[in-house]
């Protein structure tokens, strides 16, 4: 140590003579220490000792290479409450540590999804939900990315349906141009023969525009008199306004080629029948 009886030359920054680490020659460690050396005087070196000391208890200490799992989670917690964010691989052959890694990426535990407050499902039905739980699940989404997967799947089914209601609107107005004013009757006619032959196990849905045209045309093409529709169920439904207007064109034809000169007898007759289609048009509108 410095004698404090002893003489010293000071210079004029303020400081003895020759090296301060110099007092430590008696202890050759100390006075050619490289660490020292970074030091101006004994003070700095003191004030530096301090900060140390401080640094040291704030810090954290690294764990052995062999440590244990419960050492490792230990100085992951302690860095997490140091604020870094960070975690440890899991034991591959341990499922319980490798449910624990991914639980601490996000994936909540036993399929425990939820969705923010207010979130926009009118294109899922609860069934739907309870998929893409499932799905998430065997994915093993994180929270986050299963609200992303939601939220996705709700807006293709929001579009797949708003398209479906677009063909089946136009569907119907083109069934309504091919049937006419007939069309509640043969659909009463559809809906009686539905409920007649369905089985009570396999329940019919509801028909399509076009499978609803499909069987009203398959009624007819197996009736034992084409003009007449399911005539032994329904023996007072008539004819389709087009099938009138087919057959009214037909007998125009007929009563007006050559002047209807070729007719014969058959004339008066055809010309009712013809006045006749008029009358029952008439019924539809």
């Amino acid at each position: 140590m410095i004698d404090m009886n002893e003489e010293h030359h000071v210079n004029e920054t303020g400081q003895a003579d020759g090296r301060w680490q110099d007092a430590f020659n008696d202890d050759p460690e100390l006075a050619n220490s490289p660490v020292l050396e970074t030091f101006k005087t004994q003070g700095d070196a003191l004030k530096g000792l301090v900060e140390l000391k401080a640094y040291q208890g704030r810090s954290t200490a690294m764990v052995k290479p062999d440590a244990s799992a419960e050492e490792k989670a230990a100085f992951v917690e302690k860095l997490r409450n140091a604020g870094v964010d960070v975690t440890y691989m899991p034991n591959a052959e341990d499922p319980d540590d490798v449910a624990r890694f991914w639980h601490e990426q996000g994936v909540p535990k036993d399929g425990a999804y939820t969705l923010p407050e207010g979130t926009n499902l009118d294109g899922l039905p609860q069934e739907g939900v309870d998929a893409t739980i499932k799905l998430s699940t065997d994915l093993g989404h994180t929270a986050k990315q299963h609200e992303g997967f939601v939220n996705a799947i709700n807006k293709y089914n929001v579009e797949i349906n708003a398209n479906n209601e677009l063909e089946a609107t136009k569907a119907d107005e083109n069934l309504t141009k091919i049937l006419g004013d007939a069309r509640p009757a043969l659909e009463s006619v559809v809906s009686e023969a539905i409920a007649k032959h369905q089985h009570p196990d396999m329940p019919a849905e509801k028909l399509t525009a076009a499978q609803e045209l499909f069987v009203i045309n398959l009624i007819k093409s197996i009736s034992v008199d084409p003009q007449s529709f399911e005539q032994i169920n329904n023996p007072n439904t008539g004819p389709t306004p087009a099938e009138i207007r087919a057959k009214q064109a037909d007998l125009f034809t007929t009563l007006t080629k050559h002047g209807g000169r070729d007719l014969g007898g058959r004339r008066k007759a055809l010309q009712a029948e013809y006045e006749k289609t008029f009358a029952d048009l008439a019924k539809f509108k």
